[in-house]
């Protein structure tokens, strides 16, 4: 069942709106009667629908309204503005977007659980990979705490590019010789965004983990206060989905060799730059320094976390 067939079985949609109980003949309503609760929701092709407000057939789409006597009556929404009035028109609708609001919140919930153990064994096989990958980064971090800090900082601040910034000079005939800085893009490491969370994706991953339980734990028959407070677990749960997702991106991208290399070279540029040429020094191989800790950890799974649980 898809949600639109879930609005219809729930009845915040209806297909025929004449095959409701308690409809009205069709005939206008008097003028004065009390503002109708809105009830749900019509739409239909190729057919103008009766409206009980103004007399005519007016509405391909438009909402089902129940009266004090609870008889139902049919309206578009300008109709039911010019005869009841805005303000009521606007608590009326409001209370009717917040049930399919609701319906929509359920719906995505008890979907969800149905497919909770394709679930549960796509993040079996997720987590290991989470783990060995959050454990290298904290790793790397605590061993190389200068070169990581540098590296991370600037990647975080010139939106994953390494950038080497050089004096150059330019020759005008207005200003003759001038040296200047100029900055030569080395190359970029995808979602750059994930950097300050690179050391905390088992935190993430909790979060995702946190929702499954919950779900697992759900009833048969959820009331609406359960379904409102997975539906606000689950809004957190696929930001956590979407940092652990990029994190894995980030660190696949930054370990491929050719990055690698881009970032030995960055780093060994600063390095002497620093020494200012006044020492001999061996190069190091920062690279392969990290990748001794991050191993195998910086495979991207074939389908993501985000997308396996939506």
């Amino acid at each position: 069942m898809d949600i639109n067939a879930y609005l219809r079985d729930q009845r915040i949609v209806v297909d025929d709106p004449y095959d409701q109980e308690n409809l009205r003949p069709k005939s206008k309503i008097a003028l004065g009667a009390n503002a109708a609760v809105f009830d749900n929701y019509y739409a239909v092709k190729g057919e103008k629908i009766f409206c009980h407000i103004c007399g005519g057939h007016r509405h391909f789409k438009g909402i089902t309204g129940i009266l004090d006597d609870s008889s139902r009556i049919l309206f578009g929404k300008k109709c039911a503005t010019d005869y009841f009035g805005p303000e009521v028109v606007k608590l009326h609708g409001s209370e009717l977007r917040r049930r399919t609001s609701d319906a929509h919140a359920r719906y995505k919930i008890l979907s969800i659980k149905a497919e909770l153990n394709r679930i549960s064994e796509w993040l079996d096989s997720y987590r290991p990979l989470v783990r060995q990958c959050a454990q290298s980064w904290v790793d790397i971090k605590a061993k190389y705490p200068e070169p990581y800090n540098e590296i991370m900082t600037h990647l975080a601040r010139s939106s994953g590019r390494f950038v080497k910034r050089e004096y150059a000079e330019i020759k005008s005939e207005a200003l003759g010789t001038q040296r200047m800085f100029q900055d030569t893009i080395l190359g970029s490491i995808a979602h750059p965004d994930a950097i300050p969370y690179l050391t905390q994706l088992s935190q993430q991953l909790a979060l995702v983990d946190a929702f499954v339980d919950a779900i697992e734990g759900l009833k048969f028959q959820p009331t609406s206060q359960s379904i409102n407070n997975l539906n606000r677990m689950f809004v957190r749960m696929v930001a956590a989905a979407d940092l652990v997702d990029k994190s894995l991106a980030f660190t696949h991208d930054f370990f491929s060799p050719a990055k690698l290399e881009i970032m030995n070279k960055w780093t060994e540029d600063k390095r002497q730059e620093q020494l200012g040429g006044h020492e001999e020094t061996t190069k190091r191989d920062l690279g392969r320094l990290f990748q001794k800790i991050m191993g195998s950890g910086s495979p991207v799974p074939a389908k993501s976390l985000r997308n396996t649980i939506i």
